[in-house]
């Protein structure tokens, strides 16, 4: 009997490994997105950065920074930790900077964050992880009528902590790159409308 219950509970333990490692790949959701470029960091695999480029009427540098300023967030977000008897207080301050870094009259350095809600699943079970997507930005005119963005430094903050994108499944890295997306049609859309 000691034997087929030691049996069976290592036959569990395997199948919960195995079950983790699926988890650990890298989301077959960033396949979606092949202008996704990847970096090793700290012996894991993280999204190093998003390029993607949208159709745009001609447009000078005042409407480039006003449609960034309209568009773009870059909201203060507190770091928290949990103390004696497990009360949670605010500890440190993210983001809030600049949202501009810097404006030519064909291209601007930018950064910011916008918050998500997603659905996390493991072999231990599922939960939903509200976050913020940290992002540098890049917009340049690539020709007369289109504009291309570059995301990098792209990083998660889920007020516990703050971590690069990784590509792993768990993360559900692709939710973050449609988040950038919808960020570069909100921008096109600002610089179309006259």
């Amino acid at each position: 009997m000691f034997k087929k219950l030691l049996v069976t509970t290592i036959a569990l333990l395997l199948s919960g490994c195995a079950g983790m490692m699926e988890y650990e790949k890298r989301s077959e959701g960033l396949s979606a997105y092949p202008t996704v470029q990847y970096e090793q960091f700290m012996g894991n695999e993280i999204v190093k950065s998003y390029e993607t480029s949208r159709v745009t009427k001609p447009y000078d540098k005042l409407k480039m920074k006003a449609c960034l300023y309209e568009v773009v967030k870059n909201d203060v977000m507190l770091d928290y930790e949990y103390g004696r008897y497990n009360q949670k207080r605010a500890t440190g301050v993210s983001g809030g900077g600049r949202i501009i870094d810097k404006v030519k009259s064909d291209s601007a350095f930018f950064q910011g964050n916008f918050e998500q809600l997603v659905y996390i699943e493991t072999p231990l079970g599922s939960s939903n992880d509200n976050r913020h997507v940290l992002y540098n930005g890049l917009m340049f005119k690539d020709g007369e009528n289109k504009t291309t963005f570059i995301f990098s430094g792209l990083r998660l903050h889920s007020g516990l902590s703050e971590h690069p994108l990784w590509s792993r499944k768990m993360n559900v890295p692709e939710k973050a790159i449609e988040g950038l997306n919808g960020l570069a049609d909100d921008i096109a859309d600002c610089l179309n409308d006259k």
